[in-house]
């Protein structure tokens, strides 16, 4: 199992937002990525296990 990580701003603590198979999580991180774009969010960093928000905001795997 994987937890998919959130982080609103640097030096925050970052919560558990998922806790999926690694599968899911990889499709979590895209299906999100995707949403943010489609709400106008401009990521600075996009991976199949990363994103990174232009403002901090970060989703990760771990």
């Amino acid at each position: 199992m994987t937890k998919v990580l959130f982080q609103d701003k640097p030096g925050n603590a970052p919560i558990t937002v998922a806790f999926v198979s690694f599968r899911e999580a990889r499709a979590l991180i895209k299906d999100t990525a995707r949403d943010l774009r489609k709400a106008g969010v401009q990521l600075s960093e996009e991976t199949t296990q990363r994103i990174v928000a232009a403002n901090g905001a970060k989703y990760w795997l771990s």
